[in-house]
Order: C-alpha cells, then structure tokens, then sequence
C-alpha cells in the first residue's frame, strides 16, 4: 500500500508491530492509522464500519461532524468518508479534528483515521487545512499494490 503522506519525512512509521499501519508526525500532532482486512464474505462501507468499531479503532470520544460524504476511492473502494472536531471541554483546550474512512471492495475492508490538533481556536484555519489535505489528498490518494497486479514477464523471455 502506498500513502501520500504531507512532507513525508517527518512521520514516524510502524508498519510491523500491529496489524495496522501507525504514523506519527510530532510537528503537526499528527497521527494516522491504516488498516486493510480481508473479509470472509462480501462487505459494504457500513460493515467495515462496524468491523473497524469493533476493533476498538474508532474514537469513543464526543464528536461533532463537519462532513460525511460516500464516495469511491481510493481505487474502486466503496468508501464513506467522514471529518470531524472533537467537543471541547468547558476549560477550551486544543482544537482537535478527525478523518475517517471506512472503505469496502468485495471482500476486503480498508479504514483510515487522521488524527490531528492544534493548541487553540487562533489556530482554527490550520487545522481545516490539514484536515482539507487528507479528506482529498491523503485518502483519495491511497493506493493499494495487490499480486495478481504485479506485472510478470512471461515464461520464455
């Protein structure tokens, strides 16, 4: 799988110690998580959804929601894609944003959650641009390398 990630270098990637793909990018307060399943029988969005919740990667927290949209892609993903802030404490607080995706193609179940904050409302248009920068760029941009797309030489060349 490759994933456009914004100015790359500064993100810490585990891709080894579970079974989804963590990144962290600590000048943005930034983290991502990435996970592609492959499903006994056929799935829609909403049952990778559920899949996703029951795997405890879906944030219990407060939310209000910015945009929820169904889309394709990446690739031929059925995909429903959501933005959120989280509530805000009485006290104020960072402003912290979510995007999630919930993808399904036949059999297989694709989430992907960014999570990103800043240290206050004087920081609002930041954090809409970062979350704008992966609602369109990050998750439209995934792509998935399966095997049976690798391209092969044919015996005898």
């Amino acid at each position: 799988m490759n994933i456009p990630l914004p100015h790359a270098s500064g993100w810490a990637v585990d891709e080894h110690s579970r079974a989804e793909l963590i990144a962290v990018d600590h000048a943005t307060k930034s983290s991502l998580v990435v996970l592609r399943e492959l499903e006994p029988g056929l799935v829609n969005h909403t049952m990778c959804e559920a899949r996703a919740r029951t795997l405890g990667l879906v944030p219990e927290r407060a939310t209000r929601t910015i945009e929820d949209v169904v889309t394709t892609g990446p690739e031929a993903f059925d995909t429903r894609v959501r933005v959120a802030l989280e509530a805000r404490g009485p006290a104020g607080g960072p402003l912290v944003g979510h995007v999630l995706a919930f993808g399904a193609y036949v059999r297989k179940c694709l989430f992907v959650h960014l999570t990103t904050s800043v240290a206050s409302e004087r920081e609002e248009d930041t954090l809409s641009q970062r979350l704008a920068m992966a609602r369109v760029k990050l998750v439209a941009g995934i792509t998935i390398d399966e095997l049976d797309t690798v391209p092969r030489a044919k015996i005898g060349e």
